[in-house]
């Protein structure tokens, strides 16, 4: 491939920045269905590698240049939007509230939260349920505390003082993240 097989990777990454101004890089697959759909993985792959304008990340492909850069609104956003996750502890405000209280518009406000998802700010419990970081943390030092105890769902909401509503899907995450695990009703902190 050639030189204008660069520049249309390099345009194609710059568009999607474009796009999606709060999101880091363009995704590796994405990107070769947009430029050469019918092409080779490892010949796109040499490709993006000797085109110097692009850099490869973990998470994908973006332009050398390409910082997220918040302006002044959505920095408030930024910390209207961690505030009310960071204090509502392990009953956290509902997504479309906390963007709503946000201070920007609906767009600004859900890539303001796709970053803090991304940062590892907040954590993605279930489709619609976030945690702030710091109150998963404790959640952990929690069951630190009770590592040898077998529990239930109600012992559990016990310890947290949370409903159901909060208890399983966080048991849920846990279990995936092999923080306890589970055995039939009871479970156990690793």
């Amino acid at each position: 491939m050639d030189n204008d097989a660069r520049l249309e990777l390099v345009g194609a990454v710059k568009r999607f920045h474009l796009q999606n101004p709060f999101q880091p890089a363009l995704a590796r697959y994405i990107l070769k269905e947009q430029v050469a759909p019918t092409a080779p993985g490892f010949v796109v792959d040499a490709l993006i590698q000797s085109t110097p304008e692009l850099a490869v990340e973990k998470g994908g492909i973006r332009h050398r240049t390409h910082r997220i850069v918040l302006n002044v609104e959505e920095q408030q956003a930024r910390k209207t939007i961690e505030q009310a996750f960071e204090v509502s502890g392990l009953k956290p405000p509902a997504v479309t509230e906390a963007l709503r209280n946000a201070g920007v518009e609906e767009k600004q406000a859900r890539g303001v939260l796709q970053l803090l998802i991304k940062e590892g700010v907040l954590l993605r419990v279930s489709e619609d349920l976030l945690f702030h970081r710091s109150a998963i943390d404790q959640l952990c030092a929690t069951l630190q505390d009770h590592r040898h105890e077998e529990f239930t769902v109600t012992r559990f909401k016990e310890w947290t003082g949370i409903s159901r509503k909060y208890a399983v899907p966080l048991l849920e995450y846990l279990d995936r993240k092999r923080i306890t695990v589970r055995s039939g009703d009871q479970r156990k902190s690793t």
